[in-house]
Formats: structure tokens, C-alpha cells, sequence
């Protein structure tokens, strides 16, 4: 377990981050489409992102920052092994040491 959470460590970064993000596509009339999106983005357009988000705004990825790698479903292993070699993404999900902490947190204030 990290004294600084993981996402202080993008807060406090020199570097943009690059997140990994699925959601659902909707085109009109026809049925929303799952899709994946590798995005490299300044910290102030993840904090918008997030809220946009959360508000339910239809948001179009290219506004908050640079679309790496997108696609229809989940990526394949040749795309996750290109952003690990060429980005150095790490695709370990770094929150579940932070979801941890705060449910140790709570578990000794209790």
C-alpha cells in the first residue's frame, strides 16, 4: 500500500496522464455501441471530463484531449501491448490499492 494515492500521483505528475476509458457510443436511432478510448489529457481536462461525465453530457474525447487508440469493444492484446510499448501505459488498475485505503481508513475509525 502507497502513502500517496494514485490519483496523486497524477494530480502532482509534470506529465499529462493517459486514461482508459469504455463507455457506449449512440449513433441516432441505431442501438449504442461499447467502445474503448486511450486518452492523453492535461489534468484540468480530467477533472472537466469526470464532471461532464458524471453531469451525463454527451462528450466527444478529442475536446478534453488527444485520442491515442480507440475502438469498437474492448482492445485487443496486440493494441494493450502497443500502448504498454509505446506509452508505457500500465493497464494494472492502480484505484484498487486506493479503494483499499479507504476502506482500511474507515475500518479503524469504526
Amino acid at each position: 500500500m502507497s502513502i500517496v494515492s494514485y490519483q496523486q500521483k497524477i494530480m502532482f505528475s509534470d506529465q499529462e496522464p493517459i486514461v482508459f476509458l469504455r463507455g457506449e457510443k449512440t449513433y441516432g436511432d441505431r442501438a449504442p455501441q461499447a467502445f474503448f478510448a486511450y486518452v492523453k489529457l492535461p489534468y484540468e481536462q480530467l477533472t472537466r471530463l469526470h464532471h461532464d461525465m458524471d453531469a451525463g453530457r454527451l462528450v466527444r474525447l478529442g475536446e478534453y484531449g488527444r485520442v491515442l487508440l480507440q475502438g469498437i469493444g474492448q482492445p485487443s492484446r496486440e493494441q494493450m501491448e502497443y500502448m504498454e510499448r509505446n506509452f508505457a501505459f500500465d493497464h494494472t488498475d492502480h484505484f484498487a490499492d486506493d479503494e483499499e485505503s479507504e476502506a482500511e481508513t474507515l475500518l479503524k475509525a469504526a
